[in-house]
């Protein structure tokens, strides 16, 4: 397949959950916010060189983030992937980790653009930031170096708390990394998702530059 397919729906606890395929090669499932599904400039270049999924999330419920994760692995399976990497960005990173909790068995990888689990101002720790220390798949997070929402800094505490996380800047890029350099993004995963275990984020240093 080397387009996107067409919209399609798959049912998991009664629930219709959409979805798009692109691309073919190893798995890579991409959250989407819920009403916001299409193929982004970032998810057709990744499509050249792998088998891109991208999964809308359900409209907003009052549902545990744990469950709607076990809910999404269920998904994948049903459509057919049993190892692929997991890419969340913003507030659906959060459901990638859990994702990765839930199933770590099939998630060979992970990929946090600009996530909102951890702040350094944060008080209490959150459910979720007590248990990234099980997340057993290699992990690259990322933050733009201009969002005005998370400071740079934040990547050290994913460092301090994931067993194997690689932390990258990117130069010139707000919150919204995908939207301003998808093309550089796009480069960095695609590395991450080949090598994963292997991957260096110091082959080109620890900043995706212009």
């Amino acid at each position: 397949m080397s387009g996107p397919s067409a919209e399609r729906s798959i049912q998991v606890d009664g629930t219709p959950l959409r979805y798009l395929e692109a691309g073919q090669g190893s798995p890579v499932v991409i959250l989407g916010k819920a009403g916001e599904l299409e193929l982004s400039a970032f998810a057709s270049l990744l499509a050249q060189q792998f088998r891109v999924v991208v999964l809308e999330l359900p409209a907003s419920t009052d549902q545990d983030q744990a469950v709607v994760a076990s809910r999404l692995n269920r998904a994948v399976a049903a459509i057919g992937l049993d190892h692929y990497v997991v890419i969340g960005s913003d507030d659906t990173a959060a459901l990638a980790v859990w994702q990765a909790v839930d199933a770590p068995e099939h998630i060979d990888g992970l990929v946090l653009i600009s996530p909102m689990v951890m702040l350094p101002e944060a008080g209490a720790e959150s459910a979720l930031a007590e248990r990234l220390g099980e997340v057993r798949a290699p992990t690259l997070v990322l933050f733009g170096t201009n969002d005005p929402a998370i400071p740079p800094e934040t990547g050290r505490l994913y460092v301090e708390r994931l067993p194997e996380c690689y932390y990258a800047l990117s130069y010139d890029a707000g919150h919204d990394i995908a939207g301003d350099r998808p093309e550089a993004l796009s480069e960095a995963v695609s590395d991450f998702v080949e090598r994963r275990g292997t991957f260096i984020v110091e082959r080109n240093s620890t900043a995706l530059h212009p």
